[in-house]
């Protein structure tokens, strides 16, 4: 008696004549400009509990959640994607290109940050979050 086989996700290394995008069901959440190393945290937490591995994928599911203005911010990579890991690379431009400055990070903090009726532990981390995504992503750099 034969058995039915299921398709091959090209993501899990399945060899199949499919194109190198996987179909998987997933919505990313809007691209967040003001904490980009938190989004692609949790956007590759999705890639991960969905077997998702493909750079192009990744790429693909990136692009098709980010809106108009940050679109634009890397058209250049959008209308010639990268040959070899375009979805590494995008990520890194993103962050690079979307980031506030850790001066005016530091400025915002200042300015706008107040206790109120936060535990004084929480705001400590809030003040501690840019420096932590700046250092973040200076370790992709590296």
């Amino acid at each position: 008696m034969a058995t039915k086989s299921e398709p091959q996700n090209p993501d899990s290394g399945g060899s199949s004549g499919a194109s190198p995008v996987s179909a998987v069901a997933l919505k990313l959440p809007p691209y967040w400009p003001n904490d980009p190393v938190i989004w692609f945290a949790q956007v590759e937490a999705q890639f991960l509990t969905r077997g998702i591995k493909s750079e192009l994928t990744k790429y693909s599911y990136v692009i098709a959640s980010l809106q108009p203005s940050i679109a634009q911010e890397v058209r250049d990579l959008l209308v010639n994607p990268p040959a070899d890991n375009p979805y590494s690379k995008l990520k890194e431009e993103l962050i690079k290109r979307t980031s506030e400055s850790e001066r005016k990070r530091l400025q915002k903090l200042l300015t706008t940050e107040e206790l109120g009726d936060k535990k004084p532990s929480q705001l400590l981390r809030t003040m501690e979050q840019p420096r932590t995504s700046a250092i973040t992503h200076w370790s992709l750099q590296s």
